[in-house]
This record gives C-alpha cells, sequence and structure tokens, in this order.
C-alpha cells in the first residue's frame, strides 16, 4: 500500500514523506512543522498537508506564508 501511494504521489522511495491530516487549527502546531522543515532543506523530504486551502482562514495563509518564506512550495 505504501509504495502504491507513493508511486500515485511520485513520490521517491528514498524520499522522507511527511504528511497532516486533520483540522488546520494553531494548536495542531502545524506552523511549527514548517519552521522546522524549512530548516531542513539539504534533506529530501516532501510536506503532505491535508487541507483545502482558504484564503478567508487567517491561519491557513499563516501556513501559506510560511511555505513562501521558506520557499518549501515544491516540496
Amino acid at each position: 500500500l505504501k509504495d502504491k501511494c507513493r508511486q500515485k504521489l511520485n513520490i521517491e522511495k528514498d524520499t522522507t514523506l511527511i504528511a497532516y491530516f486533520g483540522r488546520l487549527v494553531p494548536q495542531k502546531g502545524v506552523h511549527l512543522l514548517v519552521e522546522a522543515l524549512s530548516g531542513l532543506t539539504e534533506l529530501n523530504w516532501k510536506l503532505l498537508l491535508d487541507h483545502a486551502f482558504d484564503p478567508q482562514d487567517q491561519y491557513a495563509t499563516r501556513i501559506q506564508s510560511l511555505i513562501e518564506a521558506g520557499n518549501l512550495q515544491a516540496r
């Protein structure tokens, strides 16, 4: 199952896959995860966030800003 998911998402076997599924609220600390990952650019990883971006949601906007500031859009 894992290999099929990686193949479907076009993620290589040597890539660490980090995924967050759940409500996107500050108490969950997704901003901390994104901030930490922005310091790990030399490692091969991908981040999957399970949410639809809502420009009216201040926390989602904050997460998007952190992703852009860390130049992590491709990850």
